[in-house]
C-alpha cells in the first residue's frame, strides 16, 4: 500500500466520521454517487477599501475526493434531505477533501 492511499483511506474514512449528512452527488454524465458530506453556512470577508469590509454569506459542501474520485465542476448537484445544492464553484481541493461552494 503507497502513502498516497493510506492518505486517500484515512480521508474517506474520516469523512464518514464528519458531522455528517447523508448526500448524492448526481454528476452530469454517468451513474449517482452515495455519500457523507459536511454542510455549513459560512462568511465570506471580501474586504473593499482600507476602511471597511463586506461579507457574503454562503454555503459550502466538504466532501473527500476519494469519495467521488475527482473535483466535481460548477453546475452539477449534491442532494441532501431531498433538497438540490448546485456547485457554483471550488473553493478548496487540498487532495484530500474539496470544499464547494452551492447555491
Amino acid at each position: 500500500m503507497t502513502i498516497a492511499s493510506m492518505l486517500e483511506q484515512t480521508a474517506s474514512d474520516i469523512s464518514n466520521n464528519f458531522e455528517h449528512t447523508s448526500a448524492t452527488f448526481w454528476p452530469e454524465t454517468g451513474a449517482p454517487v452515495t455519500l457523507n458530506v459536511e454542510k455549513r453556512a459560512e462568511t465570506d470577508f471580501q474586504p473593499v477599501a482600507f476602511d471597511g469590509q463586506s461579507f457574503e454569506r454562503m454555503t459550502t459542501i466538504l466532501y473527500a475526493l476519494a469519495d467521488i474520485g475527482r473535483e466535481v465542476d460548477a453546475g452539477e448537484v449534491f442532494e441532501i434531505d431531498s433538497v438540490k445544492y448546485t456547485v457554483k464553484s471550488v473553493i478548496e481541493n487540498d487532495e484530500l477533501f474539496v470544499k464547494v461552494e452551492v447555491i
